[in-house]
């Protein structure tokens, strides 16, 4: 029983991370899906206006429909466009951001040095929590936060 104590202990420590937790696998299938890596490469290869062209036509087309996060983040902006649009000068306050949306906001503010700049261009477009809420929300494991992502 001690040796396979000791080989799981091993597995944990030495083995990859990815294949140990399903979030991970589930990630991992994600960018191994030819829409998504197509426009991923066109994007790293600095190509971003075609990398964001090519979403869309995807999106026009409906292939983008299993993608849960997003269908969340287009549902936050049609929800920012219609507040933005409502006459009540109160509209702009009690936006509730989807788990989804919450854990790629925090995944994209917390990558590397320059992710508050990059954080910022894109909430510049897309109507985002703020650093604050992110800080909160990773503080308190919050009611729309999963602290599975990073365990």
């Amino acid at each position: 029983m001690d040796q396979q104590a000791a080989k799981h202990v091993a597995r944990a420590k030495y083995g990859a991370n990815n294949s140990a937790k399903l979030e991970a696998r589930d990630l991992n299938r994600k960018l191994k899906d030819p829409l998504l890596l197509s426009a991923l490469n066109l994007i790293e290869r600095d190509k971003n206006a075609a990398g964001y062209l090519q979403l869309y036509q995807y999106a026009i087309e409906g292939k983008l429909q299993d993608y849960e996060t997003v269908n969340q983040i287009c549902q936050v902006l049609g929800d920012h466009i219609r507040r933005a649009s409502s006459d009540n000068p109160n509209a702009k306050y009690g936006i509730r951001y989807p788990t989804q949306m919450l854990n790629f906001m925090v995944l994209l503010r917390s990558y590397g040095a320059k992710s508050a700049s990059q954080y910022g261009i894109l909430t510049s477009q897309i109507p985002g929590p703020s650093p604050r809420h992110i800080r909160y929300n990773i503080s308190s494991g919050g009611p729309n936060f999963q602290l599975t992502l990073f365990n």
